[in-house]
């Protein structure tokens, strides 16, 4: 049995699962670290590991950094989220790991999910969690947002909201909070398009070709974590303190454009 590690949040651990299913023989293991401030997300991790059939031991530690650093290199191989399969990361303020060449991240990936509830519907991301981001990982404003929600639902599609928490969004035919991601999943392959932030929801509605339109929030994450082959059905735009109502109608327009095409590669 070979053994794998790696570290991260959540939204580390759908690329991270690219570069396994690549390298990892049946038998293999993954060792998955977490930093002790992300204690609270080991539930929903086990949860992903678990439901996507991976043999996994999440362990705890003070921070990622050392045990990423210090292993033994002749029982483990270590796996990272970059799209391009080396650099560098970091994991704290200040602290940067080593990763050597592991794989190249594959464009699309399969997720084990369950059927979707819902029919002809577009998706908006509430929230990317309690985790933040030099302090813009969520929505700096929600007022555009029910105004793209409202010209979603005037073509005809309906609209679902997914999320951790409430912020208010107002207009949606459904929302889902903290569902199970498996269900998760089943919603999002099954929508016409996909609006939201830099993490998790957007990084499985790319890999499973959905059209997105992903909020840019850092260029660094946006180099490290963009697959180039995501160009043609992710749309990066920014959000700035005034938003133009002609921002919402372009953004909704490059969404609708042949969004069958992206449904059907999913589904090949």
């Amino acid at each position: 049995m070979k053994t794998f590690i790696a570290g991260g949040g959540l939204g580390d651990c759908i690329l991270i699962l690219n570069k396994y299913r690549q390298l990892a023989a049946p038998g293999d293991k993954l060792i998955y670290y977490l930093a002790a401030k992300q204690a609270g997300t080991q539930k929903v991790i086990a949860e992903f590991w678990a439901g996507q059939g991976v043999n996994h031991e999440i362990q705890i530690v003070p921070e990622i950094r050392t045990p990423l650093s210090h292993y033994d290199r002749a029982q483990c191989r270590k796996l990272n989220p970059l799209i391009y399969g080396t650099g560098f990361i970091m994991v704290e303020k200040f602290k940067f790991v080593l990763y050597p060449f592991d794989a190249f991240a594959t464009p699309t990936l399969e997720l084990a999910a369950n059927p979707s509830p819902h029919r002809n519907y577009f998706v908006v991301q509430a929230d990317a969690g309690t985790m933040k981001y030099r302090g813009h990982k969520n929505w700096l404003h929600t007022g555009w947002i029910n105004d793209f929600i409202a010209a979603g639902r005037a073509t005809g599609l309906q609209c679902v909201v997914l999320g951790t928490k409430d912020i208010g969004l107002q207009g949606a035919d459904h929302a889902h909070y903290g569902i199970p991601l498996k269900d998760l999943f089943g919603i999002i392959r099954e929508a016409e398009f996909v609006m939201g932030l830099q993490g998790f929801i957007t990084i499985a509605a790319l890999q499973l070709r959905k059209k997105v339109l992903l909020k840019r929030e850092n260029c660094r994450v946006i180099l490290n974590y963009f697959h180039p082959r995501w160009r043609t059905h992710g749309k990066i735009f920014s959000e700035p303190p005034v938003w133009p109502a002609h921002k919402t109608q372009e953004l909704l327009k490059w969404a609708l454009t042949n969004p069958s095409q992206a449904v059907n590669k999913a589904r090949i």
